[in-house]
């Protein structure tokens, strides 16, 4: 729940600086790196339910002092998602570097 309030808090913070500060939501919705950022954040999002779901049903095991069961397919699958969680961080830094430097991606096929 406290990994759901930061991420949200920092793209509130985030889009405040679009919108209000900085270069604009004109530049920033015209660059490349920014929408793939945003792109490899809604991922990042959208696999944190896997594991949230899962601990979400651990609660009734739990609360009747058992431990929960966790097969092996589910836990490959956790493990999974955390690394895929992790590339996404790692590609959101990459693309927030371009995009702090400028760097344009064309994507309807124009030139630089």
């Amino acid at each position: 729940m406290l990994n759901g309030i930061a991420a949200t808090l920092v793209l509130v913070v985030g889009l405040v600086r679009v919108f209000y500060l900085e270069k604009g939501p004109a530049y920033y919705f015209s660059s490349g790196p920014f929408l793939a950022k945003m792109g490899f954040y809604g991922l990042a999002s959208v696999l944190s339910l896997v594991p949230t779901l899962e601990v979400r049903r651990w609660r009734v095991p739990l609360e009747q002092r058992r431990l929960p069961t966790v097969s092996d397919r589910k836990m490959t699958a956790m493990c999974t998602v955390a690394y895929l969680q992790l590339a996404c961080l790692a590609a959101m830094a990459i693309c927030a570097n371009l995009a702090a430097r400028g760097q344009a991606w064309h994507l309807l096929g124009g030139a630089n």
